[in-house]
């Protein structure tokens, strides 16, 4: 019926960017999907909350002045570290992602904190073996690193229960 070919990769989205602002350039911002879908794939709210963190931050450069974010309510599951993290780099670019972390994690968990970080960490090198935030889906895990994240679940599992039963009470 027509011809458009919308747009696949980033650069496309930018230049189209780039030629709507030479002709508006009035206040604008990005609606955005990052806990939509993206955590049910990755799982791992550390990657993605840096993710948004440095997305958040780079939205100047694209004279972005702001997020409108859709999500679902599981996206809060384990920590709601992304949404902490969303909010805070929108208020204050300048927030550090580490330091949000530490407040997130203290605040939610108080002196079990420490243990809640070493949990995620070591659960973000089972689902990201590479720095790439795009890659290490478990769809495409293989047996190997699924059966090892198996059993690192495993030996936590009673621990991390308890903490987050803690924290609920």
């Amino acid at each position: 019926l027509n011809k458009i070919q919308p747009p696949h990769t980033n650069k496309e989205f930018i230049e189209i960017l780039t030629n709507w602002q030479k002709k508006y350039n009035g206040d604008s911002f990005i609606f955005d999907y990052y806990l939509w879908r993206p955590f049910h794939d990755y799982l791992n709210t550390f990657a993605l909350s840096k993710v948004i963190s440095q997305d958040i931050k780079d939205y100047a450069d694209l004279k972005l002045n702001g997020l409108v974010s859709c999500q679902v309510l599981r996206c809060f599951y384990p920590v709601g570290l992304e949404m902490s993290v969303m909010a805070e780099t929108l208020w204050n670019k300048e927030a550090r992602w580490s330091d949000i972390v530490q407040y997130q994690l203290k605040s939610a968990y108080g002196d079990s904190s420490g243990k809640v970080k070493e949990y995620l960490s070591e659960l973000e090198s089972l689902l990201m073996p590479d720095d790439n935030p795009h890659v290490g889906a478990l769809r495409s895990a293989s047996k190997d690193r699924i059966y090892r994240l198996i059993k690192f679940i495993s030996a936590w599992e009673h621990e991390i229960n308890s903490i987050y039963r803690s924290a609920e009470s």
